[in-house]
């Protein structure tokens, strides 16, 4: 590849330039690197997925405006919608006004001026410094270094004429719905042009509940400058919002690339039944009875695994008689539940009452014996543990097993 194929000149003020020319061969060179440069970024994890919003990724609606996207790996439709933000109010616009915009696209001096003109520059890629035409100081640094073709971004235009992509500067909000593929665990999304003026962009990220999973705030790249925001390999992801700019400030012209997801699939139905914590303290490698080999779930170290910050082991626990101890209650019934949990069914009701108990035992698990001389918070330890008890038991929806029976749990 020729070292230097991409020739462009500009004059020291980033609001003009002049006219240069090039030769069939550079623009040969400039289909070359677009096409490198965008298979570079789009860099995918083993198993996941990628949206790219490059052509036959995406479909419009009758209005043409972007309605429908695919993945990388041909998984869709993942719905698509954008709204302009209302002056500095919270509320936003109800027609949709997704669309993707060409960041490669000036690549002729017509094509430069159209760009000063609609001052889509920021959203240029690769950046001056790297050879290509946009323009920023935040694109130009190492630390946010726009350096390669991005292709295709999402944008929510500002305008109602799809066919004049251009991003809409009070900021608004993007949601991509990827109910149709179930829950994703959400991994990376690239940025692009986030300036000091618009700290408080966002990523948020909800479930099937629309409870809101986790938000993940953008880094002020600069004007120009690209980020590939970490989304913290959030599961259970169903829809993925993007916020661009403050509520109070009539900001937030930004674009996004690169959608980094990946498939989860439905865990099988577990239709094992339950056992009790006898069970549980007499089935393992201690013995009396035969070893159940489900206490290997737990880790490596199996029931010898150290319970939260106790001193003890699992199986030393199930070993202390409760003795009026709220703590050491809980903990027999809890880590029953959590042997069982693994091949058995669990009622949201069991499993709040789990999630309980496992914030209460980690709490108090470096002063145990204070637990029973504190009334009232041993009566929450015992409360708990009746709920665990019960579903151990069999009494809360899902079966117990016979323990004469010489079917072991997890073989």
């Amino acid at each position: 590849m020729k070292k230097h194929f991409i020739r462009a000149c500009y004059v020291a003020a980033l609001v003009s330039s002049f006219y240069a020319c090039t030769t069939p061969a550079e623009e040969e060179g400039i289909a070359e690197f677009a096409k490198i440069h965008k298979a570079a970024m789009a860099e995918i994890s083993p198993g996941c997925e990628m949206i790219t919003f490059e052509p036959g990724t995406y479909k419009r609606g009758a209005d043409g405006f972007v309605t429908e996207l695919t993945s990388s790996a041909g998984s869709g439709p993942v719905l698509v919608s954008a709204f302009r933000k209302i002056s500095t109010s919270s509320t936003y616009q109800t027609k949709s006004v997704a669309n993707v915009f060409d960041s490669f696209q000036a690549k002729t001096v017509q094509d430069q001026e159209k760009a000063q003109q609609f001052h889509v520059q920021d959203l240029l890629t690769p950046n001056t410094n790297y050879g290509g035409f946009g323009i920023g100081v935040g694109g130009a640094s190492t630390a946010y270094a726009n350096d390669r073709n991005l292709g295709n971004l999402l944008i929510i235009n500002r305008s109602d004429n799809f066919n004049v992509a251009y991003d809409y500067s009070p900021g608004g909000k993007m949601i991509i719905d990827f109910s149709n593929l179930g829950t994703v665990t959400l991994k990376a999304v690239t940025v692009i042009d986030i300036d000091s003026y618009e700290a408080g962009s966002e990523v948020r990220m909800y479930g099937t509940d629309g409870e809101l999973l986790k938000a993940v705030p953008m880094e002020v790249s600069g004007d120009n400058g690209v980020q590939v925001l970490n989304l913290g390999d959030t599961k259970g992801v169903q829809t993925m919002e993007v916020y661009l700019g403050l509520v109070n400030e009539e900001t937030g012209s930004a674009a996004i690339d690169n959608i980094e997801f990946c498939r989860e699939l439905p865990e099988e139905p577990k239709t094992g039944c339950t056992r009790t914590q006898g069970y549980w303290k007499t089935h393992s490698q201690s013995g009396p009875a035969p070893y159940d080999a489900t206490w290997s779930k737990i880790g490596p170290a199996a029931e010898k695994t150290p319970f939260f910050n106790s001193g003890m082991s699992y199986i030393q626990i199930m070993q202390k008689p409760v003795q009026g101890n709220g703590y050491y209650n809980l903990a027999h019934q809890y880590i029953a539940a959590k042997l069982n949990m693994y091949t058995a069914y669990a009622s949201d009701e069991v499993m709040n009452a789990f999630n309980q108990a496992t914030t209460l035992l980690s709490n108090h698990s470096s002063n145990v014996v204070a637990v029973k001389s504190n009334k009232k918070l041993n009566a929450e330890f015992v409360k708990l543990a009746g709920i665990l008890d019960a579903y151990n038991n069999g009494n809360l929806g899902t079966a117990h097993c016979d323990d004469t029976s010489s079917a072991k749990a997890g073989k």
